[in-house]
């Protein structure tokens, strides 16, 4: 199975149409719709799958039916933990949560060498670079090496996309959406490219 992993879209129209007519088996939104009438158009997706960014507060509802944040569930192959929001940075964002709820909330998942975990915020070092500082949160670098998954995908920060094994753990960060870019992961091979919408 084709799997779409996309995010920080922020309304992006341009990007909705391409995702509509791309030809994926599962779609992951990790986040930053932004837009409460924007998300009702996207939650009319098909197999769809979504975990809340830290621009996502106004939307909730509207996804509650696709939320997977805090849960783990499987995609043909492979599982899939999802876990939303932001931690504390420069945004100022009402989607932000304190580390020690994101320590928490993370250790309820199901996580280990066959999951992919997908969250909103980066681990703190990896990828995580704006304004000459870190964005990224370190309850969620420690989870990840602690647990293991065979990737972990992620946004929240615009201006970086790209992907490094470290220990083993494939990271991926996610390009915006809204630069009509995402990532496509075969489920059985594991294998990955970045491609646009």
């Amino acid at each position: 199975m084709k799997i779409l992993i996309v995010c920080d879209l922020h309304g992006s129209i341009e990007a909705l149409e391409r995702i509509r007519k791309a030809d994926y088996g599962a779609l992951i939104i990790a986040g930053d719709l932004q837009y409460p009438e924007y998300a009702k158009e996207v939650a009319k997706l098909r197999d769809l799958y979504f975990i809340p960014g830290n621009m996502d507060m106004p939307v909730l509802e509207i996804m509650k039916e696709k939320d997977i944040h805090g849960k783990t569930i499987l995609l043909g192959k492979i599982k899939v933990a999802g876990f939303g929001f932001a931690s504390p940075g420069p945004f100022h964002t009402e989607g932000e949560i304190e580390e020690k709820e994101i320590e928490d909330g993370l250790s309820k998942l199901d996580v280990d060498s066959n999951t992919l975990l997908v969250t909103h915020s980066p681990p703190y070092g990896i990828f995580d670079e704006v304004g000459g500082g870190h964005a990224g949160s370190t309850a969620i670098r420690e989870f990840v090496f602690s647990r293991s998954p065979f990737m972990h995908a992620f946004g929240h920060i615009h201006e970086i996309e790209g992907s490094e094994r470290i220990e083993g753990i494939e990271f991926i960060k996610l390009p915006p959406a809204k630069m009509l870019r995402g990532v496509w992961l075969d489920d059985e091979t594991r294998e990955f490219r970045f491609a646009d919408l």
